[in-house]
C-alpha cells in the first residue's frame, strides 16, 4: 500500500511497528480517539512518531477490544494527488475539509483562500450567508454543489464533492472567469 509505517496496537499504548520494534503510542495527542473508535476512522495529523503529516487509518481488531490496526499515509503524496493548479486556466486551488468547513489538508495552488482555517467562515458574508449555509446543508446531506465565493477579491467557483470518508468533503476553487468564458462559449454554441 502507500501507506509508510503500518502499526499493530495490541493495547494500552502498547505497539509494534511492521520491523518489529515496539513503541508507546499513549502519549500521542490521537491516542483517545483509537482506543474510542469502534469503526474504521480516520485521522489527519503529526504522526508523532517519524514528525510526519499523515492521515491515520484505524482499524479496530474485530472480537479484541482495545486492539487495532493503525496505517499511516503521508500528507506530501494525498497533496500530489489533489493537485490541480495547472487545470482549468492554471488558476485553480484543491482542499480537503470536514463537513463544517475545516481544513484537513490545504493541497495545490496559490490562493487566499488558504487564510484561515475553516471555509465556511473565511467566505460567509452578510450577503451570501443564505448560500453558504444551503452549500453546508447540501454538503451534510452527503451531496456535491457549487459556491459561487470571493475572498480578498478572488472570485471562485467552490466545486464541492463529499467523499465517502466520515465526513471529508474534496473542494477545487475554479477561477470565476475561467467558469464564466466556458459557460459563455457553451451558450454561444447552443445559439
Amino acid at each position: 500500500t502507500p501507506a509508510y509505517e503500518v502499526i499493530f496496537h495490541k493495547g494500552e499504548g502498547v505497539a509494534r511497528t511492521t520491523l518489529g520494534k515496539e513503541v508507546d503510542i499513549s502519549g500521542c495527542h490521537y491516542y483517545e480517539q483509537i482506543i474510542a473508535g469502534e469503526d474504521v476512522s480516520y485521522i489527519v495529523a503529526n504522526d508523532e512518531i517519524s514528525g510526519q503529516e499523515a492521515i491515520i487509518v484505524t482499524v479496530p481488531v474485530p472480537d479484541k477490544p482495545g486492539q487495532s490496526l493503525l496505517a499511516y499515509y503521508s500528507i506530501e503524496n494525498l497533496k500530489e494527488t489533489m493537485n490541480v493548479s495547472q487545470e482549468f486556466n492554471k488558476k485553480s486551488f484543491s482542499l480537503l475539509m470536514n463537513a463544517d468547513g475545516d481544513y484537513l489538508v490545504k493541497g495545490s495552488g496559490n490562493t487566499n483562500y488558504f487564510n484561515g482555517d475553516n471555509l465556511w467562515e473565511l467566505v460567509r458574508t452578510e450577503e451570501n450567508k443564505s448560500s453558504v449555509a444551503g452549500a453546508s446543508l447540501i454538503i451534510k446531506n452527503g451531496n456535491a454543489g457549487v459556491l459561487k465565493t470571493a475572498v480578498s477579491g478572488e472570485e471562485r467557483s467552490l466545486v464541492y464533492c463529499p467523499l465517502d470518508i466520515q465526513d471529508w468533503v474534496f473542494v477545487i476553487g475554479v477561477s470565476q472567469k475561467y467558469v464564466d468564458e466556458q459557460e459563455n462559449g457553451q451558450w454561444n454554441d447552443a445559439r
